[in-house]
């Protein structure tokens, strides 16, 4: 639906109640003392109310509102909601007021206080981001009071934007750089001329002579062996071998796991109950297991 298209309600505001109430008084007033100044007076009350409402809807008639796409945050980050506001109008535009039903926005009021004829104005909006998952914004509500506040003018508008909330990062176990130290929960592979590049967790079928015994006697998981070659270093982020945290404690040390790794540049992959995200590199991958993380359950 074209903006030109939408339905721009106009409702009253309790300054207008007030201002009905002024106006019977002043005209009862003028009818019985005959006082044509009170006529005069009220003649400007009426006329004022009536521009007022030709106004206020004028001043949010054909404005347009788009959504930026909006980037991923961590829990606990602010996440920022752009809005590209247009007047396509030959006049300026006052006091618009922007509200998102069922969203926590953490900047009030949401006010734009002037935009000029024919331009745009980018306004920003900071959102409470204390869930991870994936998350949407369906409807914009715009609205203006403008020039008296006797009336109230709006249009909702649906947006149909998501954001993705990352798992906070936690390091409750440090970077650990050699492999005999690695059996904590991520394999770090390493060459040094052999074949051997790193471990990975025992699934069956695998070879019993390449399991990691001394390990595994003092209560670490059951690691195996991996060898390929001239393998470049990678990292298996396995969420089994971290059965002693809870879940969200879980998805917060491989989020910082996650993020170390992308900043050395080591490939790197997850294995998580319900996902498996094969190792890689570079942004995409970077976002890919960030999300798996997010969507969680």
């Amino acid at each position: 639906m074209s903006f030109r298209d939408r339905k721009i309600r106009v409702t009253p505001t309790p300054y207008f109640l007030m201002l009905v109430g002024i106006t019977i008084a002043v005209f009862f007033a003028a009818f019985q003392y005959e006082n044509n100044l009170s006529y005069l007076v009220l003649a400007l009350m009426v006329s004022a109310t009536t521009v007022s409402v030709v106004h206020t809807y004028r001043n949010l008639a054909d404005i347009e509102v788009d959504a930026i796409p909006m980037p991923p945050v961590f829990v606990e980050d602010a996440a920022l909601l752009k809005l590209d506001v247009y007047n396509h109008k030959g006049i300026a535009a006052y006091s618009l007021m922007f509200d998102l039903p069922g969203s926590r926005v953490l900047d009030k009021p949401m006010r734009l206080d002037h935009i000029s004829p024919a331009n745009n104005h980018i306004l920003e909006l900071k959102l409470d981001a204390t869930h991870r998952g994936k998350h949407r914004i369906t409807s914009l509500r715009v609205s203006s009071s403008f020039p008296f506040s006797l009336f109230r003018a709006s249009f909702s508008q649906p947006i149909a934007t998501e954001y993705f909330v990352y798992p906070k990062p936690e390091s409750l176990r440090p970077w650990l750089e050699s492999v005999e130290e690695s059996t904590h929960g991520h394999q770090m592979a390493k060459t040094s001329g052999d074949d051997f590049y790193g471990w990975k967790s025992y699934h069956p079928g695998d070879s019993l002579h390449h399991v990691n015994w001394k390990a595994f006697a003092r209560g670490h998981p059951l690691l195996v062996q991996e060898y390929a070659g001239n393998h470049t270093p990678l990292l298996w982020f396995d969420w089994e071998g971290l059965n002693e945290f809870e879940a969200e404690t879980k998805l917060s040390q491989i989020a910082f796991w996650v993020i170390e790794a992308h900043q050395q540049g080591i490939p790197y992959g997850l294995r998580l109950p319900n996902s498996l995200v094969p190792p890689g590199t570079g942004n995409n991958h970077f976002h890919q297991c960030l999300r798996a993380l997010a969507l969680y359950s």
